[in-house]
């Protein structure tokens, strides 16, 4: 028998027993890890240790084109090598590059669809056959690790999500009146789009307008919009949901609420509001995603999973109103053709006091009799 203590490749004396227990930890912390940053940061710091190297990072390429840092650990000196990186991604291949001050970068690519980045890069003062050789073997294991930190992530998010849908779900019955509901609603969706506001726009066909429930920058108010104008027009008229990553660069987006309230709308997304045959009863927004990130399909889908519960609830809350109404119409009804018989003296006196009592909410105790009530 031999234990793994004993495995000649994970001996402390190998060359490889260093680097193979700290490929096993990474992925053991990516499995604990209560977010992807958390885990890099701990991650990238094991990585500059075992590599020899002053700095590392992920990063990955950006529109531009440019690089961007996703995470880092270290000082990188502030040189930033866009050619190696620029051909080491299209290399796919791990590349090193002496600078003229001696400074020794390296990057190292990622699997293709790692979440966060595509390189592994670094900064150092030396370069051999042993930096490149450990720094594609973390390369790979920090692919595997992101991957499964995104997917731990995802299904917690989802998870989540779902327990609010049911909760929500939960309250449909109990609920008076929709505006507490309908805000409700709308917190809950801030809070799982992690977004800084939330609104429920309810489209009024006959006037050709929206109300914002709740309503941008109005404490306890609603805001009426026009039902033709913005983002939100758009949603109401297509039935599609729309995703914008920059607001203001988006030539639908009507910038009259932002000027009015002080607010700079950056990113937003919008679904459809649907009732039970589908037709479209009004849109629901978020605004601004934390962090400057941009709203993804995912959240869409939370959207429009909690615009559902949204028109149920105004479906349930218009129902209870008509039976509500239909109840008294009746009461009315039957009350008309009821007369107590008799003009005397005693009878006008009750009558007066049954009027004067039917009008309040008090109990009242009936004397008598057997068969006087």
């Amino acid at each position: 028998w031999i234990a793994a203590s004993e495995t000649a490749l994970l001996s402390p004396n190998s060359a490889s027993g260093p680097l193979l227990q700290l490929t096993g930890k990474l992925l053991s912390d990516s499995l604990r890890a209560g977010s992807t940053d958390s885990f890099l940061k701990s991650a990238l710091a094991d990585i500059c240790t075992e590599l020899a190297v002053q700095w590392a990072g992920v990063i990955r390429r950006v529109p531009g084109p440019a690089w961007e840092v996703y995470c880092e650990h270290g000082q990188a000196g502030g040189v930033r090598p866009g050619v190696l990186w620029e051909d080491a991604v299209d290399r796919e291949s791990a590349g090193v590059l002496r600078s003229e001050q001696g400074r020794v970068f390296a990057a190292f690519p990622l699997t293709r669809g790692t979440p966060g980045g595509q390189l592994l890069a670094t900064a150092g003062r030396h370069a051999d056959r042993e930096l490149a050789d450990g720094g594609i073997l973390l390369a790979r294991t920090l692919s595997l690790c992101l991957t499964l930190t995104d997917h731990e992530q995802r299904s917690k998010r989802q998870l989540d999500r779902l327990r609010s849908t049911l909760e929500i779900a939960s309250r449909l019955s109990q609920a008076e009146d929709a505006a507490p509901l309908l805000e409700l609603i709308a917190q809950e969706a801030t809070r799982l789009l992690h977004c800084d506001r939330s609104s429920i726009f309810l489209w009024n066909r006959e006037r050709n307008e929206v109300e914002a429930r709740p309503a941008l920058g109005i404490r306890g108010a609603s805001l009426r919009l026009p039902a033709g104008e913005g983002i939100v027009g758009e949603t109401l008229r297509t039935g599609r949901a729309i995703l914008v990553d920059d607001a203001y660069d988006d030539p639908r987006f009507n910038q009259d609420v932002d000027r009015k309230s002080g607010y700079r709308t950056r990113s937003l997304i919008c679904v459809p509001l649907r009732d039970a045959e589908g037709k479209v009863i009004g849109a629901f927004q978020g605004i601004n995603r934390h962090g400057g990130q941009t709203f993804t399909a995912e959240d869409e889908e939370c959207l429009t999973l909690l615009g559902i519960q949204a028109a149920v609830a105004l479906r349930n809350l218009q129902e209870k109103d008509l039976l509500h109404r239909s109840h008294r119409q009746l009461a009315e009804r039957a009350t008309r053709g009821i007369m107590i018989v008799g003009e005397s003296a005693a009878m006008s006196a009750l009558r007066d006091t049954i009027r004067r009592l039917a009008s309040t909410d008090l109990p009242v105790l009936v004397l008598g009799e057997s068969g006087t009530g």
